[in-house]
């Protein structure tokens, strides 16, 4: 072990049921010696057409609770600054909207951007709905339940064709994954807390031996409209 390292153990669990068809991440995280932030995610990437779609620009987005995102700058570090999504053009989904109405010139996002921005949650309860996707073309809704307070989302603007689809998906076997061609979704405590005390996030990102473990819940269920 390096000097100055500290110990750490962490496990994830992976639960899939199929009636309802749901899937539950659960993450745990704890320091074992000194106190050290500890803020798990995940970073599954999602199209919910299973790419007979290319992109998800014409799906139907909404996040119910999520009134404010943290502001960045133009490389993506946050800045400190919490920005009313109601005060964007391209940011506020608390209605359904659909993604390719947040388009620019037929760019999607600022300047063709997309998304790349972590939304804050408003806590409405034990388990609140935080998320709710639905597919154009598939009709298959995904909604997520989580005990995070914050979730980032990035709309795959960075994809430039070169990464290959799996055998099994539309396309075939040379098919792309597109610009816009599908989601992540992370799930996490409010990002760059540790750096913006005035946020009051250590309680929620910094972790000691007698503290607790840090837990990170999200339920990700899965119909039909």
């Amino acid at each position: 072990m390096l000097p100055g390292a500290h110990l750490e153990d962490a496990h994830i669990t992976y639960t899939l049921e199929a009636h309802p068809t749901r899937l539950t991440i659960r993450i745990v995280a704890l320091s074992l010696d000194k106190r050290t932030p500890i803020m798990p995610t995940t970073h599954t990437f999602w199209n919910l057409s299973g790419f007979a779609d290319p992109t998800v620009v014409n799906d139907t987005f909404h996040l119910p609770n999520a009134k404010q995102t943290i502001g960045v700058d133009d490389l993506l570090i946050p800045t400190g600054e919490l920005i009313p999504v109601e005060s964007t053009k391209y940011l506020d989904f608390t209605s359904p909207k659909k993604l390719a109405d947040h388009a620019d010139n037929g760019e999607f996002g600022a300047n063709g951007g997309g998304i790349d921005h972590a939304f804050v949650l408003e806590s409405t309860g034990e388990k609140p709905l935080q998320l709710e996707w639905t597919s154009a073309a598939s009709g298959i809704r995904l909604s997520i339940k989580t005990n995070q307070e914050c979730i980032q989302i990035y709309s795959g603007a960075h994809h430039d064709g070169t990464h290959s689809l799996k055998q099994s998906q539309a396309g075939g076997p040379f098919a792309k994954v597109q610009k816009f061609g599908c989601l992540a979704i992370e799930p996490q405590d409010w990002i760059d807390g540790v750096n913006h005390p005035e946020w009051n996030r250590a309680s929620k990102q910094i972790f000691g031996p007698t503290d607790g473990p840090c837990v990170n819940w999200a339920e990700y269920a899965f119909d039909t409209v």
